[in-house]
């Protein structure tokens, strides 16, 4: 296990993002369009990618929302899957979860966002124990399973 709180904590889970040989899970509140633009490298590169996300107000996720349903639309080899979280059944999904091949799993204050990764000071603890990732991995997909609607899979 690793911690770092710190500004930057973004190239910790860009290193793994970068990693990842099969998937990459992610669970948060806000994304930028520049980092759904790498997710989609990750996907041109054979990564499957799952995304939970919630309903948002913010411009900048609408636009990255935007630009991953594009991408999904002309996915014909079904890598990525998106669930936007609306409003009517949370007001947000406030968890920040990455999980890289059910080997890593990072969790902390991070969104997706260049702010965040860059700019903020941020906390983030990086778990490779393989029962913790398992644990994390399950509260991912209780998210992915309890929230029904606006899933693009």
């Amino acid at each position: 296990m690793y911690t770092y709180l710190k500004i930057g904590v973004g190239k910790h889970i860009e290193e793994k993002f970068l990693a990842a040989k099969n998937e990459i899970l992610i669970a948060a509140p806000n994304i930028s369009s520049s980092l759904s633009k790498k997710l989609i490298n990750y996907l041109e590169r054979g990564i499957k990618i799952k995304i939970i996300l919630s309903e948002s107000t913010n411009e900048q996720t609408r636009k990255s929302i935007s630009i991953l349903s594009n991408y999904f639309k002309k996915d014909n080899k079904k890598r990525l899957e998106i669930k936007i979280v609306d409003f009517n059944q949370a007001s947000l999904i406030h968890a920040k979860i990455y999980i890289i091949d059910k080997k890593f799993a990072i969790i902390g204050s991070a969104n997706l966002t260049e702010s965040s990764f860059n700019d903020l000071p941020e906390y983030i603890i990086i778990h490779d124990d393989n029962e913790m990732v398992k644990q994390i991995t399950s509260n991912f997909f209780e998210i992915w399973e309890k929230y029904k609607n606006q899933s693009f899979k």
